[in-house]
């Protein structure tokens, strides 16, 4: 597997690897697409673009001046968040879910400290929580000049747990090296999982207990043999999903697969003209994003897992960065960012938006100035209730 750190910086570049190191394959049928035409502009406000929250549903700022971005997560009681820091370790805060006191649960120290070094950021990449442990991925970079005045960019990350009462952070066992493309996830409650392999054949993945005992081994694997890079992966109760990139002379360039939970072949789904991100499993379908606000069909997009039919859920004219279900399956959110332009002057938003399921209809709930789309989990919806952070505050909105 080679040494730590490696999964992030290739998760970073998927958008550019799989655009021009794929190309198109020849022949590929066209998308079924049972909604309307993806030209159409989605439902919302007279521009085509969401309609503005209502005034009576402002968010409540539950924090504010935290190191942002900040990466976001929850048990029933508590709110847990993850800084970006300059300098130093990144740091895990905890707060009641009401409201309240802020407090530091978990100081990273810094790993990375090279002679020389220059502009060291370090943050949390993913965070995740049990009934007794807090789990996350810390990743920092530094610079360092080289003879010839190129820096090189140096990077480690690690996958660590430590007590949900506070405490020192350990190494998870079972996870001290960790290779592409994606860190360390948790889509269940018993299992921490990784990327232990990644070739042409398939993926082999590591599912190491969260209380603690061997890894077993899950292998998901490639019917072509041709696969080259996964962009999404998520978990139901049944299977795996994947969103795969495939190597020239594949059926087809892109592909939504999925495969039994406990590992198999992966059966090809969908297979869209673009790339598929933030891959989200509800009962009955599957969500996928077109992140891509230039191309024609950009936005949420909803698979028929009994039927393999896909349709666009929304269009939107921003890149997408995050998806996340309502736990009555009656509504999705999302986060859009768009950068903006100096010439002409057109200002870059961040926005929180509502999308209902039933009539397609897209609402914002909250805008801001951009933001960093770095990975992580920065929205949290539950039963009427909405966490999301934004730059440095932690925020609540009530549905």
């Amino acid at each position: 597997m080679g040494g730590r750190g490696r999964g992030a910086a290739l998760f970073a570049a998927l958008g550019l690897a799989a655009l021009y190191g794929c190309g198109k394959a020849t022949e590929r049928p066209a998308v079924p697409s049972p909604g309307p035409p993806a030209t159409e502009p989605a439902p919302g406000g007279p521009d085509g673009g969401p309609e503005p929250m209502p005034a009576s549903e402002p968010a409540t700022t539950l924090t504010s001046g935290e190191h942002g971005p900040l990466v976001l997560a929850s048990d029933p009681d508590r709110l847990y968040w993850g800084t970006t820091e300059q300098g130093t370790g990144p740091v895990i805060r905890v707060m009641p879910k009401n409201g309240g006191s802020t407090a530091t649960l978990i100081a990273v120290p810094r790993a990375l400290d090279l002679p020389g070094g220059l502009h060291h950021t370090a943050w949390i990449d993913a965070l995740y929580v049990d009934a007794s442990w807090v789990f996350f991925s810390a990743m920092e970079v530094e610079s360092v000049p080289n003879p010839d005045e190129v820096a090189t960019v140096q990077q480690l990350s690690a996958f660590y747990r430590a007590p949900k009462s506070g405490g020192t952070a350990e190494p998870f066992p079972g996870l001290e090296g960790f290779g592409p493309p994606i860190a360390p996830f948790s889509p269940d409650d018993d299992f921490i999982y990784s990327f232990q392999e990644l070739s042409a054949a398939g993926i082999v993945l590591a599912a190491v207990p969260k209380a603690g005992g061997a890894s077993r081994a899950i292998s998901l694997e490639a019917p072509d043999g041709k696969l080259f890079q996964v962009n999404s992966i998520a978990m139901d109760a049944h299977h795996w999903y994947v969103s795969r990139s495939n190597y020239f002379g594949a059926a087809h360039a892109q592909c939504v697969s999925r495969a039994p939970k406990s590992g198999g072949v992966l059966e090809d789904i969908w297979c869209p003209d673009f790339m598929v991100q933030l891959l989200l499993p509800a009962p009955g379908q599957l969500f996928g994003v077109n992140p891509w606000p230039w191309t024609a069909a950009p936005g949420p997009w909803a698979i028929d897992l009994a039927t393999g039919r896909p349709g666009p859920v929304a269009l939107s004219d921003k890149q997408v960065t995050e998806v996340a279900v309502d736990p009555s399956g009656a509504s999705l959110y999302a986060i859009e960012l768009a950068y903006g332009s100096t010439i002409p002057l057109v200002p870059g938003t961040w926005d929180v938006v509502h999308i209902d399921l039933a009539s397609r209809r897209r609402t914002l709930l909250d805008r801001s100035e951009p933001q960093q789309p770095r990975r992580g989990t920065r929205l949290i919806v539950e039963a009427g209730t909405i966490f999301f952070t934004r730059d440095g505050e932690v925020l609540r909105m009530e549905r």
